[in-house]
């Protein structure tokens, strides 16, 4: 299991998908799962490996749903005991066990994701200032240049001699940087605009913006589009020399990423929408299929369908509470 638990971690890092790890801290018995079990959580809520059953898995999913939006690790306590508020700043949340057998446990969820891609197109002295201080903020940097010359950029650098951003991985956090001193601006800017990266920024005074954008309207590029660029690229801290304008340009980007975070995290969950065949148990939330349930009940004449026993009991015990 070990194996292809850690196989399977290594397989999405290089893929770039985000995904979560779930572990088992501790437990008291009656549990399926042993503390040191472990799963993992994909973002369509796929769980691979095993930290309890049908009690226990909705929440880890739940939360490890929720973990890939706002990015922090959270210790989950499944207990016997009505759910408790423990706040969500300390990072632990409690939860009430529904299963019949009873029992609790403590899961410990971490969201992993890929690192921040920085693609530089060009080989300015900016870009070569930007690609040493994004190694030291732990961003993966690639450069495209046809010019790119051996040396300019630190050794482990993914470089491209060709500018076509097809043949370049993206991965959901990706920002783009132009700095090409009217090379290629025009081009760069033209093909970055055509991916789904977060943030495409030029480096150039906004009389140069202003002419390239004049010129990407001939190309069928509009103003929507164009709003997608930060032109110039970086915070107006009165930047003069390489280091200090990609310090301006990495600050940028970081607000952009913790902003765009928070307001992700603030959207409500969308709406799930489940088949004629499916309902939903209102006690632990798990999917049941309708036509194989075993555990159904009626109350004022709806009819609502649970994953085990225990819920089904639980259900009984309160009704009213339960069927809203």
């Amino acid at each position: 299991m070990d194996e292809l638990y850690f196989r399977k971690i290594s397989e999405l890092k290089s893929k770039g998908e985000p995904f979560v790890l779930a572990t088992v801290v501790s437990c008291e018995n009656p549990t399926s799962a042993k503390p040191g079990a472990k799963a993992i959580i994909l973002e369509n809520g796929t769980l691979l490996g095993w930290i309890g059953g049908s009690c226990a898995q909705p929440i880890v999913i739940t939360e490890a749903k929720k973990a890939l939006k706002d990015g922090l690790s959270k210790l989950l306590k499944i207990g016997a005991d009505e759910a408790m508020d423990y706040g969500k700043n300390n990072g632990v949340l409690n939860f009430e066990m529904t299963c019949y057998s009873g029992g609790t446990m403590d899961i410990f969820i971490e969201p992993v994701f890929p690192k921040p891609h920085l693609l530089l197109i060009g080989n300015s002295p900016d870009l070569q200032a930007l690609a040493r201080l994004g190694q030291l903020m732990n961003f993966e940097i690639i450069v495209c240049d046809p010019e790119i010359q051996r040396g300019t950029f630190p050794k482990d650098v993914k470089t491209f001699s060709e500018l076509d951003l097809s043949q370049v991985k993206k991965v959901p956090q990706t920002y783009v940087i132009v700095s090409t001193h009217g090379r290629y601006d025009e081009e760069a800017l033209e093909q970055a605009l055509s991916t789904h990266a977060d943030y495409i920024g030029l480096i150039s005074s906004r009389k140069r913006a202003g002419a390239i954008f004049e010129y990407l309207k001939t190309k069928g590029i509009t103003k929507k589009d164009w709003q997608r660029v930060k032109a110039p690229a970086g915070l107006d801290i009165g930047a003069k020399i390489p280091d200090e304008i990609a310090l301006s340009i990495l600050a940028e980007i970081v607000e952009f990423r913790r902003r765009k975070s928070a307001e992700e995290t603030k959207e409500p969950e969308k709406e799930v929408t489940h088949s004629a065949d499916e309902a939903i148990d209102p006690i632990c939330g798990m999917t049941v299929n309708i036509k194989s349930a075993k555990f159904k009940t009626e109350y004022q004449s709806n009819y609502f369908y649970f994953c085990c026993t225990g819920c089904l009991q639980k259900f009984a015990s309160e009704p009213e509470r339960y069927s809203q």
